[in-house]
Parts: C-alpha cells; structure tokens; sequence
C-alpha cells in the first residue's frame, strides 16, 4: 500500500499517527510505504518517527521554498499525489492519502484536493 500523511504543521497527536499507520500496517501484511511532506513538526514527524521505529521507507517531499515562495506547498502536494499514484499504478498497490487535521484552507486541505485529483483515496487520520 502507498500511504501518504498529511495534516498540520501543529497537530499534536503522535499516537493518532502511530495507531492509523500501524493499522494500515497491519491490514496490509507490512507492505506500506509512506510518504510525507517534510515538515519538521506536527503529523508529517510523526509519519517519519514512525517509519524509523518500524523500519518502513518513509519517502520526504521538500517543497522548493526558494524557488516557489508561496507556490512551494502546492506545487509540493501536486508532485507528491501524482508521483505516488503512479507508484501506485506501476507496483499495483493501492493508494490512500491519510489526513490529519489541520488549518482550515492550508496545506491539509491542498494536498486532499491534489490526492483526490490524482485518484488516490481519502481517509481521516483520526477515524478508526
């Protein structure tokens, strides 16, 4: 399964990302791979914590801050969503893009709208 993790630069609940990605995990006989944003705090860390401690891939996409200003963070998600659906596609794994709450109208919200263009699924961090 292709995984990626998104949610606020703020959100707080290590062990909201620990339990969703390890039941992904599990569902999934460990064949998971994640990806994140790069961000140095919030559900992104928790994402790549986790794949050191399970000792999964944990794939990063920097967005290109000196070359994009503003534009980074989306230009970023579009890169992100498209390059794991196609992952997705040519190893014939499913795709899903776990959300974690986030600012209303940014990057959260962004990189769910680039997810879902790309065809890949949708599924709230938070729900079990």
């Amino acid at each position: 399964m292709i995984v990626i993790v998104t949610g606020g630069r703020d959100y707080l609940d290590k062990q909201a990302v620990f339990r969703k990605l390890s039941r992904l995990k599990e569902e999934n006989r460990g064949l998971i791979t994640v990806a994140q944003g790069e961000c140095p705090t919030g559900a992104d860390a928790f994402a790549r914590e986790w794949c050191d401690l399970n000792g999964l891939v944990c794939v990063g996409f920097r967005p290109p801050w000196k070359r994009a200003k503003l534009a980074a963070g989306p230009i970023r998600n579009g890169v992100m969503a498209a390059y794991m659906a196609a992952l997705s596609r040519a190893f014939s794994r499913p795709a899903v893009c776990v959300w974690f709450p986030g600012r209303p109208g940014g990057g959260t919200e962004n990189m769910k709208t680039e997810a879902g263009k790309a065809g890949i699924q949708l599924i709230e961090g938070e729900a079990l």
